[in-house]
This record gives C-alpha cells, sequence and structure tokens, in this order.
C-alpha cells in the first residue's frame, strides 16, 4: 500500500515509491493508496484494488469530470479480552484518483467488492453514428 494523493492517469503502470507507504491526516489516522492492478480489455478498463478491511458500506467512488476517485475506511475489530501487541494491518482510509481516457463510458461504471478487494469496470464507450439528411 502506498499513499500517493495525488491524481494518477488511468493508464499509468509506476510503483509508487518507498516514501508514499503511508501518511497522517488531521485526524490522526493513517491514509492509504491502496495497490492497484490495471488491465485494459476490448469492452473496457478494468481496476482492481487491494483493500483490505473495506466494505461496501464505507466505499465512496466518484466521477467527477474525467477523475476517477475512490476512498474507502477500514477498522480493525479488537476481539473482546485481547489486546494487541504487534499489528501490521492497521485501521484507516483509503484514497486513490486516476484522470480517465476520453474513451470510458463514464454512466455505465460497474463495480463490486468481495473480501477486500474492490473491481472497478469502466467501458468504453460506443462509437456512435450521425445521419446525415438532405435538405
Amino acid at each position: 500500500m502506498s499513499t500517493n494523493t495525488e491524481t494518477q492517469n488511468c493508464e499509468s503502470k509506476e510503483p509508487a515509491s518507498q516514501e508514499q507507504q503511508s501518511i497522517q491526516s488531521n485526524e490522526n489516522t493513517l491514509v492509504y493508496s491502496p495497490d492497484v492492478d490495471i488491465a485494459e480489455t476490448e469492452t473496457g478498463i478494468d481496476l482492481t484494488f487491494d483493500m483490505p478491511g473495506v466494505d461496501q458500506d464505507h466505499l465512496d467512488i466518484s466521477i467527477d469530470k474525467d477523475v476517477l476517485t475512490v476512498v474507502g475506511h477500514a477498522e480493525v475489530d479488537q476481539e473482546e479480552g485481547y489486546e494487541s501487541l504487534y499489528r501490521e494491518f492497521g485501521a484507516g482510509d483509503y484514497r486513490r484518483a486516476f484522470r480517465l481516457p476520453e474513451y470510458v463510458d463514464s454512466q455505465n461504471v460497474d463495480a463490486t467488492v468481495k473480501q477486500g478487494i474492490l473491481t472497478i469496470h469502466l467501458p468504453k464507450a460506443k462509437r456512435q453514428t450521425v445521419t446525415v439528411k438532405a435538405v
């Protein structure tokens, strides 16, 4: 996981640097930039995010102009009677933003989440033809 909060190009495949692993927000919660795999198919672009601890009730996916933003929140359940001595997975927020290519049909985006894996399908817009009428 990393914490790059800048908008990236959806087609960029550069890994996040080590300095981008996690940052503190104003509320003293960690903000992570989740790892993501991006694949292009004939029908669109598929993004697969690794967001452990996040379920559909704690996800916000939005598209504003040509920017896809994914925000999630994870909480760690602490069993009664147990105190953590060491933990590598913690509670915190996830945030990642991508600039979308022009050919994405942003009106028909589909998203699913299962066991902390978020999958977003960005369909390609269908080519439109215009019928020319004689006057």
